[in-house]
């Protein structure tokens, strides 16, 4: 059986908040929105300063999923610049994961009960 590529694995991981909590929890600062040359759409220029590190991402809703690309290139850029190798980001992807999926749950893992009925039983 064939094996699936390696940020399939990422698909509905994290969304943007999740993302941008992570970078600013590494010290990055993420405020900055600009202009994306190449369209008119805004992006968010996340910075370290320390070592000069520039992350630009799409400025989507908080609450969208990042495409699992978008994972896989920023889990290359925080392991070559050692702010955080790609086993802690892979960790951090699956917990995410995880969450992200009790959430559209609700906590329940999927399993739908049906609802008891009001209505009292008549005894025989």
């Amino acid at each position: 059986m064939r094996e699936t590529t390696g940020y399939a694995r990422w698909t509905n991981a994290a969304r943007y908040a999740d993302l941008w909590a992570l970078l600013r929890r590494l010290g990055f600062d993420c405020d900055t929105l600009g202009t994306n040359p190449l369209g008119k759409n805004t992006v968010r220029i996340c910075e370290y300063a320390p070592n000069g590190t520039v992350i630009t991402l799409a400025d989507y809703p908080p609450d969208q999923f990042v495409r699992p690309q978008i994972l896989f290139a920023v889990r290359l850029q925080l392991d070559s610049h050692s702010l955080l190798s790609s086993d802690e980001f892979d960790r951090w992807a699956k917990r995410r994961a995880k969450t992200n999926a009790a959430k559209e749950t609700n906590g329940t893992n999927g399993a739908t009960r049906p609802r008891k009925s009001r209505t009292p039983k008549e005894s025989p």
